[in-house]
């Protein structure tokens, strides 16, 4: 299972998805980390949170998470979220330590 974290840091989930610039994608197998790696993306949204949401935009993000099952993130809107799981990728939102919230 892969899983997409937007993290500032890769330690824990502290960014809003539309704001994310790196993802951690962790590969996981049981409860053990198989592998981890920082993708680059550039955020989707730049202004405030009444910014027209672009297609465009979304698609460069999707692009870096399109093979995860699973997107952790601290926030996100509905409209990317509804893309997100239109195209098979689940959305959880939460906030804290990355192994906490994984279990590991």
């Amino acid at each position: 299972m892969k899983i997409a974290i937007t993290s500032s840091n890769g330690r824990i989930v502290d960014t809003e998805f539309a704001k994310a610039q790196e993802i951690y994608v962790y590969t996981l197998e049981g409860n053990q980390i198989q592998g981890m790696e920082k993708r680059q993306t550039r955020q989707f949204c730049i202004s405030g949170p009444h910014q027209a949401f672009s297609r465009n935009s979304f698609e460069r993000v999707y692009e870096t998470i399109k093979d995860c099952d699973i997107t952790f993130t601290q926030r996100i809107r509905d409209i990317p979220k509804q893309r997100c799981q239109s195209l098979g990728i689940k959305i959880r939102q939460v906030e804290g330590d990355i192994k906490e919230i994984l279990g590991i």
